[in-house]
């Protein structure tokens, strides 16, 4: 069997040091049968040799430190010290990364889980783990030989297996076959925290010649991420040339950005955008059809508590596969809720775990290839429900989307065509 884990490893709990290390040693042993993808909060660590550094924290006027705004970030360091004055905060690496880490990457828990983390591999209570040894882990992660380094060295963007596509968030048309620059792409602008690039062809890149394959472009891709990464541990700290402030590996933390890379890449587009599912581009199916691709595989983006599926028999599927928010009253906002996805070397694929409510599911897809009338998984209701899993007694869950807001119901198989 091969193992291919889908990214993001970071900030889902206090395990992050463990299960990279699990995953790494597991790369290292099996590496043909392992393979780890490159996730927005794996590539976004980056960030913090730069950002950490005495001459971006300690030299730098704290009036001069923007907010981030092509990170959905609206709040200034300044200000967040201020705002948190009752808590002793001051302008140093501790507080800016807990600023870092709350307004700018969306893991408001990770300092914290950190340290819990700490705790449990020294032998210690929390309180005992101080915030110098905090940071200290995180700083250390992103250094040669650091786990997340060592995590971004073994991964890769994408992965192709058999008729099977496996990318961290998903394919569009605008985004197949072209390759980012390693040295020139930039995630944003040091003093103003604005994108630097405001429309896709401002990107720096290239797009490979038209005959090329699916597995040509995730080649290039692949040597992208490693020439960058490279890039980034020979020069990891911001630098000022003709003006302009560049930091190595700058290139890969932009590629997780949507807003860096106005949605021209694999790490964060989605098919499923404000909780409606998108139609497949009749260019991206011949596009992988060329290839003779039938499928693809992606995390990143939450579907409940169990996988979404959206086919097109004959055409294409994607299956999207991150459950971590099934159950946002659980402490790790996942609760019981498990999925895995087994794909078979005929191209079928076995879909299988526990909902949130204890409940399980097991059906099986046919190959996309295949016509296949009684597949009802991945169909569309007439009132925009989604046939999302066939639960142990042949039970359908049936689930819609608005927003983050998530409907669900189930009815039996013999009910099923009349919302069809």
């Amino acid at each position: 069997g091969i193992f291919v884990f889908g990214g993001d490893i970071f900030d889902k709990g206090p395990g992050d040091i463990r299960i990279a290390r699990l995953v790494i040693n597991l790369k290292r042993k099996y590496p043909d049968r392992c393979y780890l993808l490159i996730g927005n909060r794996d590539a976004n660590k980056l960030r913090f040799t730069s950002e950490l550094s005495d001459d971006d924290v300690e030299n730098r006027p704290l009036d001069e430190v923007p907010p981030i705004p092509c990170v959905g970030n609206k709040l200034k360091p300044l200000h967040f010290i201020k705002e948190n004055a009752h808590k002793g905060y001051e302008n140093d690496k501790i507080t800016r990364l807990k600023w870092m880490l709350k307004e700018t990457l969306g893991s408001p828990d990770t300092f914290e889980f950190r340290r819990e983390e700490l705790a449990i591999l020294s032998g210690r209570n929390d309180d005992e783990i101080s915030d110098e040894e905090v940071i200290a882990s995180f700083l250390e992660s992103v250094q040669e030989g650091g786990f997340v380094v060592e995590y971004l060295k073994l991964a890769q963007i994408g992965v192709i297996l058999h008729d099977t596509l496996f990318v961290h968030g998903g394919v569009n048309v605008e985004s197949c076959g072209f390759v980012p620059d390693y040295k020139k792409f930039r995630y944003f602008d040091r003093a103003t925290g604005d994108v630097v690039v405001k429309s896709v062809d401002d990107i720096p890149g290239f797009l490979l010649p038209e005959n090329h394959t699916v597995e040509d472009w995730i080649n290039h891709l692949n040597a992208f991420a490693d020439d960058a990464l490279n890039h980034y541990l020979q020069s990891p700290f911001w630098q000022e040339k003709d003006g302009i402030w560049i930091r190595g590996g700058e290139a890969l933390m932009a590629y997780q950005s949507t807003p860096a890379t106005q949605g021209r890449g694999v790490i964060v587009p989605t098919f499923v955008d404000g909780g409606k599912v998108s139609k497949f581009s009749e260019k991206l199916v011949q596009y992988l059809q060329q290839s003779r691709l039938s499928r693809i595989i992606v995390g990143h983006k939450p579907v409940a508590d169990s996988p979404l599926v959206i086919r097109d028999d004959g055409a294409l599927e994607v299956i999207m596969a991150d459950t971590s928010y099934s159950d946002p009253s659980s402490a790790d906002n996942r609760g019981d809720a498990v999925a895995e996805v087994i794909v078979e070397p005929d191209g079928s694929a076995l879909v299988h775990g526990v909902l949130s409510d204890g409940k399980e599911y097991n059906f099986i897809l046919p190959a996309v290839h295949e016509m296949n009338t009684g597949n009802l998984i991945g169909k569309k209701t007439k009132d925009d429900f989604w046939i999302k899993a066939k639960l142990e007694d042949q039970t359908l869950l049936l689930v819609k989307t608005e927003g983050r807001k998530v409907t669900r119901k189930y009815i039996s198989p013999h009910e099923v065509k009349a919302h069809l």
